[in-house]
């Protein structure tokens, strides 16, 4: 005859859930975020306004100009060149 074994009740007790509540983000991480990022902007603002700036956008010009210049001079000696050999050409068709 086969052992009847009484089955096994478990009971969990019902607890309380409690809502969900977002996290409440901390006033000294956003005023330490809002402080990092004005003094970058003004660090940015800074660098911007500084003489080595200026300076260096003034060497930079100065050398862009000196390229258009020079690339200009060489268009134009090109182009003498040119006119030079197709006259040449021109002429050694009429005859």
């Amino acid at each position: 005859m086969p052992i009847q074994q009484e089955p096994l009740k478990i009971e969990i007790p019902a607890e309380e859930e409690s809502a969900m509540v977002p996290e409440q983000s901390r006033p000294g991480v956003t005023t330490a975020i809002t402080q990092t990022g004005q003094q970058v902007t003004d660090k940015a603002r800074a660098a911007w306004e500084s003489e080595q700036r200026r300076q260096a956008q003034a060497i930079a010009e100065a050398g862009a100009r000196k390229g258009a210049a020079a690339a200009r001079t060489g268009m134009v000696r090109g182009l003498n060149w040119l006119s030079a050999q197709l006259t040449l050409l021109a002429k050694k068709l009429e005859k």
